[in-house]
Formats: structure tokens, C-alpha cells, sequence
């Protein structure tokens, strides 16, 4: 017992100090490099992310929580646009033969996809950038 456990935190240490001298061999190589960051660099962004924004009289929350309430706002319409759409064509689609028909070998071959194997071709044909989304804000935000 005591020897398996000696063993993993070891493993854990050795993964740890690797990483950080990777780090320190990629910084002397590249000192703006922020591919692989040290430590210390890795804190810096945790206080910058944590810490409220904005000026006393006029304060924000962290930069954490506005982007964790967009992200969220994000996956929540998205979801509940996916889901609608899914019981509509799905309901359709049952009571229909002619809906069904055209609708039954496209929703067989995406079956057989993984979701993730397809999300770089929603990236591509719906875009990510914020330009997009603009009209979908935040109740949060405004």
C-alpha cells in the first residue's frame, strides 16, 4: 500500500518538475514563448483573472465570471435551439413520410459521426468570432 502510494506521488512530482524544466528550456529559447508558461507565469494569470475589474467607483466582477456567464448564455441557447429543432424535425419526421423521406439518409450518415470529429466543421461554417454573436447577448451583460 505504502509503496503504491510512494509511487504515485512520485510520478506526480516527476510530471511536475518535467514540466517546469521543459518550461524553463522553452523560455531561454523563446522568452516571449507562452506555449508552455512556468509556475509562476500560470499564477499571474489566475490573480489577473480573479482580480474585479473595472475602477472603485464603477467596480466589475472578474474577467472569470463574465466570461464563465457568456460561455454559459452561449451553450444554453445553443442547446435549447439544437433541442427544439431536434423534437420539431424528429416530430415531423414520424408523422410525415414525405418529410421523411428526404430527411432519413442525411440523419443516418451524421449518426454514425462522432459529435467532436464534427465540431471543426461547425467552427468553419459557423464561425466562432465574436462578430457573430453579437446579437445573441448575455441578459447578463446588458
Amino acid at each position: 500500500m505504502w509503496l503504491f502510494l510512494a509511487l504515485a506521488i512520485g510520478g506526480i512530482v516527476v510530471l511536475l518538475v518535467s514540466y517546469e524544466v521543459l518550461s524553463a528550456r522553452q523560455t531561454r529559447i523563446n522568452p516571449k514563448q507562452t506555449t508552455i508558461p512556468s509556475f509562476a507565469k500560470l499564477n499571474e494569470g489566475l490573480q489577473k483573472i480573479f482580480q474585479p475589474q473595472g475602477t472603485e467607483e464603477n467596480p466589475k466582477p472578474p474577467m472569470f465570471w463574465n466570461d464563465m456567464r457568456a460561455t454559459l448564455w452561449r451553450l444554453l441557447v445553443g442547446l435549447g435551439v439544437g433541442v427544439s429543432a431536434s423534437i420539431v424535425i424528429g416530430v415531423l419526421m414520424g408523422a410525415y413520410r414525405w418529410i421523411e423521406a428526404p430527411l432519413s439518409p442525411i440523419v443516418m450518415f451524421l449518426s454514425k459521426i462522432p459529435p467532436v470529429a464534427m465540431m471543426p466543421i461547425y467552427f468553419a461554417v459557423a464561425g466562432r468570432s465574436e462578430e457573430h454573436t453579437s446579437e445573441l447577448q448575455s441578459p447578463c451583460n446588458l
